[in-house]
């Protein structure tokens, strides 16, 4: 029986050994055991040196070179006679945009005042028959049905001298009644003055 407890105390220490070297694996505690403290010795520091480093100024330096030039594309460059030639021809193209403006402007204003006349004609036809004659008032209804045809038909390829030929030839026989008609309500007010 004494070999027997001999054997079992130790199996006791052999167990417990091996759970103290198992605890101490998984411990993180136990770490002081089996480590080597290695220690650091102090080196002596080097010593830095300073290098300073001066800006060169800078130099100016005037050569001057002599260029000739090529060109190797298509397109070459304008020389003084094709500025001259094109400096002409945006001259003429302006001009032609300033005489289509003006024959414009005045095709307009023939066609504006046809359409006056014959408003004026059908709107104040009392008022003008006072300070005009039927034969002039007729004159006037002719011409602007005149005109209007013709601006249907010539007045498109018409230039900007025979519009102000025919604007002249509208405006001249009506304006003379609208003269009239202006002097006709002045006069009340410069008799009222003329009293007063």
């Amino acid at each position: 029986d004494v070999a027997d407890t001999d054997e079992k105390k130790t199996d006791e220490t052999d167990k417990a050994n091996e759970t103290e070297d198992a605890s101490a694996e998984e411990d993180p505690r136990n770490e002081t055991k089996n480590e080597t403290v290695v220690q650091v010795e102090d080196l002596p520091k080097k010593k830095k040196k300073k290098i300073t480093v001066e800006k060169e100024k800078k130099r100016l330096h005037k050569r001057t070179l002599k260029v000739s030039p090529y060109y190797e594309s298509k397109v070459q460059p304008h020389w003084d006679e094709l500025m001259a030639q094109s400096k002409a021809k945006l001259a003429e193209m302006d001009e032609s945009d300033k005489k289509r403006i003006m024959l414009e402007e005045s095709k307009n204003s023939v066609e504006s005042y046809m359409y006056k006349v014959k408003n004026k004609l059908i709107d104040d036809e009392e008022e003008l028959s006072t300070v005009s004659t039927e034969e002039q008032r007729e004159e006037c209804r002719k011409l602007s049905s005149d005109t209007e045809l013709w601006l249907e038909d010539d007045g498109y390829s018409a230039d900007y001298a025979t519009m102000e030929d025919k604007y002249a030839e509208l405006t001249a026989p009506f304006e003379k009644i609208l003269l009239r008609l202006r002097e006709k309500t002045a006069r009340a007010t410069m008799v009222a003055k003329l009293e007063e």
